[in-house]
């Protein structure tokens, strides 16, 4: 769920950058790669790992809470939970990988009578019925089409949104890749055919949202007119400049998030440049981590009987050879049963991968915030 929330916010962000920065630019294939990136960068942000940032050895790390469940019955309903939002995601998968296949099943058998004019990958089409002045500035904006192989663009976009089906701002994201690709082929056919707006204006035909490919119609009419009338408007240097600054910041910022947010730093020691390491790391990440512990910790029953509640904070030690060490309650809850149970969960866990400075193995110390709370009686 994380994943995916990140991932929408690096896509809005660079795709409202661009709408707002360079939308208006007349550097179409230089628009079209910025455009292309944008969705692969958003899937990267959720990938990258920024833990090779240098943090101080001598550093307390703050990890996630963790939960303590009273039965199992709550860590079956949590999976239930889990369940359903996986399932949800996969048909949602298996409907756009379907319609995917229609829509290129569509391409290939449009026969394109009923349009002006129709290119998919490098070929095109232009109805043999219209007059010999239109049907010339067709070809010249078809052709263009199949020569940048705009539609490759479309596929390999398509093919993204089936496991981005999710995003909101995807339709929207499709429709300005289309328009650009329409920019970059009538700027083209302008140059050589001087009644080209008018051809334009005059051709009729509804464009098919359904096919892969390009057809050449009315679409975004007003706006494909400015921008052939505009044929001196551009956009600065800086703008593209500012936008590959924000895309970086954006990029780093939303893969940094989830590392520093699990090893937030509460207590540090000045250190130099030189004195950094890499972070410990339980195998299998944080959500390894959460899940092991949610299993390992057993709410006690005389607390549960009672109704007490609490927050134990646990400091332990990685060493260097990745094990848990020095185990203790660096906060306790006010109840010594809770505090009990928290630290003899933690002295369970396996081995972590030590921190590491200058290549080499060191021991670092963790702080683990375990909350005992009782479900709320309907």
């Amino acid at each position: 769920m994380i994943t995916a929330i990140t991932s929408i916010i690096v896509f809005g962000m660079l795709f409202f950058a661009y709408k707002i920065l360079i939308g208006n630019s007349r550097q179409f294939g230089l628009n079209r790669l910025i455009l292309l990136s944008i969705p692969i960068l958003a899937i990267l942000a959720t990938q990258l790992d920024f833990s090779f940032f240098s943090v101080p050895s001598n550093s307390t790390y703050l990890l996630p809470e963790v939960k303590a469940n009273v039965s199992h019955e709550i860590s079956s309903v949590e999976n239930e939970h889990i369940n359903i939002i996986q399932t949800i995601y996969w048909t949602g998968v298996f409907i756009f990988a379907a319609l995917f296949v229609f829509k290129l099943l569509k391409t290939v058998r449009e026969d394109s009578t009923s349009i002006a004019g129709f290119s998919f990958l490098n070929k095109f089409y232009v109805n043999d019925s219209l007059s010999d002045d239109t049907k010339e500035a067709i070809v010249s904006h078809e052709k263009l089409h199949a020569d940048k192989l705009h539609s490759v663009d479309i596929l390999v976009l398509e093919l993204i949104k089936v496991v981005f089906w999710f995003n909101p701002l995807y339709s929207f994201f499709m429709k300005t890749v289309r328009l650009n690709h329409e920019f970059e082929a009538d700027h083209y056919a302008a140059k050589t055919h001087e009644n080209y707006s008018k051809i334009l204006v005059s051709q009729q035909f509804n464009v098919d949202y359904a096919l892969l490919g390009h057809s050449f119609s009315k679409s975004n009419l007003k706006q494909r007119l400015i921008m052939i009338e505009n044929q001196k408007k551009s956009i600065r240097l800086r703008h593209y400049l500012l936008f590959v600054c924000l895309a970086g910041a954006s990029v780093t910022a939303n893969a940094w998030i989830p590392e520093v947010s699990n090893q937030i730093k509460t207590e540090t020691t000045a250190t130099s440049a030189d004195d950094k390491a890499n972070g410990p790391k339980f195998k299998g990440g944080m959500d390894a981590l959460i899940k092991f512990m949610s299993e390992e910790i057993k709410y006690p029953k005389t607390a549960e009987k009672s109704g007490t509640e609490g927050k134990v904070l646990v400091a332990f030690v990685v060493a260097k050879d990745g094990s848990v060490k020095d185990v203790s309650v660096k906060q306790g809850s006010g109840n010594a049963e809770l505090d009990k149970e928290a630290v003899r969960a933690v002295k369970a866990m396996p081995k972590w991968t030590p921190a590491t400075k200058d290549g080499k193995a060191v021991a670092a110390e963790m702080v683990l915030p375990v909350v005992f709370k009782l479900p709320e009686e309907k």
